[in-house]
Formats: C-alpha cells, structure tokens, sequence
C-alpha cells in the first residue's frame, strides 16, 4: 500500500514539473525579448523562439556554444571572458556585442544574465535575456559626430569672428583717420551739409568697430572660462552705471537688498551692463531713472532692470533679441543691434533666461534668472 502512494506521489510530482515547464517555455516564447540559459557547465542549454526567430537557426544549432558563432569576431573575446567570469564568480553581468541577424546584419545587442540558484541554494546555472539595441546605438553615435561637427564649427565661427575683427577693424581705423583729417583741413571751409556728412561717417564707424566687437563677444560665449568670484550685484550694478556716463539727468535706484553670491563674473557683468546701457540708451528723454531689483526664488536669483522710457510695444517684444535687430534708426540711437542677443546667449550658456515686459508706454522690465549657486 504504501509503494502504490510513493508512486502516485511521484506521478504527481512528475506531472507537476512537466506542466511548470510547460509553463515557463509558454511563457518564454510569450517573451517581447530574446530569453537564454546555461547549465552548470557553462553551456547553452535554452533558447526562447524569440533568439531563434533572430539568428534564423535551429536549437541545436544554437545550443552549447553554437549561439557564439554569431557574435562579430571584434566583439567576441570580450564578450566570453565577461560571461566566464561572472559565471566563476556567480554574479550578474551586463554587457553590448555585435551579433547576426537572420539576414547576415550585425546588430548590436544588450545581454543581462543573472545565476539561478535551487530552493536548497544550490547553483544551477545561467538565465539571461537579449534585446536589440542597434537604434539606440546608432542615435548615440550619430549625436557624437553631430557634437563633433558642432565643436567644429564653432571653432572655426571662432576663427572667422577674429580674422573678421582684425581684417575689418585695420581699413575701418584706415578711413576714421582720413575722416578725422578732412575734419581738421577742412575745418574751416567745410559747409554744414558736409559737416553734418562727417559727423554721420564718425558715428557709423564707431558702430561698425563696436557691431564687430559685439559679434567676436557673441561667439566667443560658453567658449572662455572664467573663475568664480564673490559678486556684490548691487555694488556692480553701480559701478557699471558710473561707467557709462550717462546724462546728468539720470539715476540708479537700487531697490532692496541686492544679493552678494559667489558667481562667474564676466558674463554676469556683461548681461547687467547690456540692460543697464539699453535703458539710457534708448530713452526719450534727457533724465530717467533705471530700478535695479533681485529676488531669490529656490535655486536662481531673479534680476530686474526696470526704466521709465518709452516702454517696448507686444509686437516687437521677441524681435529686439534678434541679431542686428533694433527699433529705431541707428542714425538715431547708436548701437550694433546684438546686445539683447547676446544676454540672451549669455544667460542661456549659464543657465538663466531672460523676458520683458512693457505696454509699449509706460517703460520697460527686463527680468532674467542667474543661478544662486554655480557649478
């Protein structure tokens, strides 16, 4: 009697582990990904219908070392000395080879094993799981050369933004000096209208030297590197409005408490002088006041410089940060027309952003973010 129930049991037993592995090839041909073991010697013991579909072979061709046969000869030696040692020293691996398709095209795969160990703890081998990862690696790459081809052409826009500096500046300094020469001959005998032509060549020279130091500034942003000092953004602010000599008329209110932060202070300086040096630059009257503002919003500081000028229509709001992009003749206002450009660059290299504000009556805003802490 108790023969017959040992060997119901095992029936049993037996029929439990042909419907468990039943289950599992189910479910491993199921898989979205090519699935893999090996037994305790090593070798290959199982490939789901997902590798073989791939490869376009049988299991036994596939099986032991079979499935190495398709993997790309330069890829092949690292490839099996990854697997022997984490299968000596029972431990998940990770790795990217080049294996052929069923169409002779290598593809590039990822291959994620991990050792599979009985309820009693005793090892039993490999399980691993496939997929293809050839668009991933080909986007990888073609970002690479991409950023190599940027690199490229930002150093020679670089090189260009140089020989155009000192190719153009030598003829500019060549006809401000035979200007500057007709001037005092002349000066005398000179007739209004020609005098009036002479002061308009003056200034248009003036503004081609600073248009081309504008643009070798431009180019040259997120290219040089600075050091971090510690920066008095009030002290800085009126500083910079000391230096540009603006009319009697005007004023620097400082409003608040202005933050004192360890930052880069090249490009900092040159954003505030930009919005400072626009403010007077392109007010309509002799006197005005210009606000300079902060306020400490999680991670950034948020500047503001405000004017009380004649403000910036809607329409024309997204324009001004166009190069060479201005509102009025430059016969009117002097300016190169890539300052706004620039602190726009400026801010985005390091991280900040910049918008205005205005009705197009009543002054104008420009806030821009800098980061409270820099990395």
């Amino acid at each position: 009697m108790l023969a017959t129930i040992n060997a119901d049991d095992w029936r049993a037993i037996e029929a439990q582990l042909r419907e468990s592995e039943e289950r599992f090839r189910i479910m491993a041909n199921c898989a979205p990904v090519m699935l893999w073991m090996s037994g305790l010697d090593g070798l290959c013991n199982f490939f789901n219908e997902g590798w073989l579909r791939f490869s376009g072979r049988s299991m036994e061709q596939e099986l032991g070392n079979g499935w190495a046969e398709g993997v790309h000869a330069e890829d092949f030696q690292r490839c099996m000395h990854v697997y022997l040692d984490a299968f000596v020293a029972r431990h998940d691996f990770s790795m990217e080879y080049r294996l052929r398709r069923h169409d002779g095209e290598y593809r590039w795969i990822l291959d994620q094993g991990a050792p599979r160990f009985s309820p009693d703890g005793n090892f039993q081998g490999f399980i691993g799981s496939c997929i293809d990862i050839t668009d991933r690696v080909d986007a990888a790459q073609a970002l690479t050369t991409h950023a190599e081809e940027l690199r490229r052409s930002n150093s020679e826009l670089e090189l260009f933004a140089y020989a155009a500096s000192h190719d153009l500046k030598s003829p500019l300094r060549g006809i401000s000096q035979l200007a500057r020469w007709i001037d005092e001959d002349l000066k005398n005998s000179l007739t209004p209208e020609v005098s009036d032509h002479l002061r308009l060549m003056h200034g248009r020279i003036a503004r081609m030297e600073r248009m081309l130091d504008d643009l070798l500034a431009y180019c040259r942003v997120g290219q040089t590197v600075s050091q971090r000092v510690t920066v008095d953004s009030g002290g800085l602010a009126s500083e910079i409005f000391a230096m540009l000599e603006a009319p009697p008329g005007f004023q620097l209110v400082l409003e608040g408490e202005l933050p004192v932060f360890v930052t880069f202070q090249a490009p900092f300086e040159q954003v505030l002088r930009n919005l400072i040096a626009n403010a007077i630059k392109h007010h309509h009257r002799t006197s005005g006041t210009v606000t300079v503002s902060a306020r400490q919003s999680g991670q950034l500081y948020i500047f503001a410089v405000a004017d009380d000028g004649p403000g910036i229509a809607p329409e024309y709001q997204e324009r001004i940060f166009t190069m060479f992009q201005t509102l009025h003749s430059r016969d009117q206002v002097e300016g190169s027309g890539i300052g706004l450009a620039l602190v726009r660059k400026t801010l985005q290299a390091h991280g900040g952003t910049v918008t205005v504000e205005s009705d197009g009556a009543h002054g104008t805003v420009f806030r821009f973010t800098w980061p409270a802490k820099m990395t």
